[in-house]
Order: C-alpha cells, then structure tokens, then sequence
C-alpha cells in the first residue's frame, strides 16, 4: 500500500460510506451494492523542476482523484433523487473536513461531472464523476 496515495483514498472512501453508499478503493471487478462509490485511481501533478515548492523543505503533491458514484435505476425518479442527495452529501463532508482528517494541507470537490444513463439490460445504472482535487506535502 502507499504511504501517499492509498491514504487519501481510503479517507474518500469514508466521505462516500457517510453519504450513505458502498465505498471502494479502486475499481473492483463487480460492484456490490445499489449505492456505491468507486475511488478511481489519482492522476497526480507535481511542482516543476524549474518552480518554487510551497513550502521549504517539502515537496508539493496535488492528486485528483475521479469519484464515481454508480446508482441502480429502479424506479427512475426515486433512484435520481437517491443519487443527488448521496452526491450532495459527498461534496458537503469534504467540504466539512477540507483536511480529511489530517491527511491533507485541502481537499475540495472542484466538479460534479454531468451523469450518464448507462443502459444494460440486466442492470441499468445512473453513473455520477465528481472530481476531487487534493494538496498535501511530503
């Protein structure tokens, strides 16, 4: 496990599990559960070679991580409402905890990316981007 990275997610994850669905570090095979949130893995931006740090003596990481909520369209109208209060609840405990318990200097939801209606047969979906920008040093 990182020692960077792993951390964030797993404290997304917590954020995810508060708004009420299934939280996951990474991508699984199969999802679970009617409600759940994927942590996909991070891009990561780091400070130029040519650039200033932030801060003396440590070394800036800016993650983003893409949170991907997944909501079963069983009844169409209920599973849209479901899906916004999970995601508004999401966004709200990050912005409740910009620091995520300690990990990071902020995190902060920047984008909630429009939904799409995945349309499988078995098991038509709403799947729900919401980009999550980090600051941290090491």
């Amino acid at each position: 496990m990182s020692g960077i990275l792993s951390p964030l997610a797993d404290a997304l994850v917590e954020k995810a599990e508060e708004a009420g669905c299934a939280g996951y570090r990474w991508a699984p095979r199969e999802l679970d559960s009617s409600k759940a949130a994927v942590i996909e893995l991070p891009s990561v931006e780091r400070t130029a070679l040519d650039a200033p740090e932030d801060h003396l003596g440590q070394e800036d990481w800016r993650p983003t991580f893409d949170t991907v909520f997944y909501f079963d369209l069983d009844v169409a109208k209920a599973s849209q409402d479901e899906a916004v209060e999970a995601v508004e609840k999401f966004v709200l405990a990050i912005d409740a905890d910009p620091s995520l318990g300690g990990l990071c200097q902020e995190a902060k939801a920047v984008e909630v990316l429009p939904p799409e209606f995945v349309e499988d047969d078995a098991r038509p979906q709403i799947r729900w981007p919401v980009r999550v920008e980090i600051l941290t040093f090491v």
